[in-house]
């Protein structure tokens, strides 16, 4: 998944950049959509950064 985290610590605009099963992709957005980040900074500012993440589903 890629995103940006805002400056506020949310993330937005979530993409799937790759994915083994697009199945998923609707869930991993929507658990992206629930977290919290601490806000980014530069120079002590607050800032948008864009990041990636993997989120890997297993079923056991």
């Amino acid at each position: 998944m890629e995103f940006y985290i805002d400056e506020a610590g949310h993330p937005e605009l979530p993409r799937i950049v790759s994915s083994s099963e697009p199945a998923f992709g609707y869930s991993a957005v929507q658990a992206i959509a629930q977290w919290i980040f601490e806000p980014p900074l530069k120079d002590g500012q607050p800032v948008v950064v864009k990041v990636r993440v993997p989120v890997v589903f297993k079923h056991e």
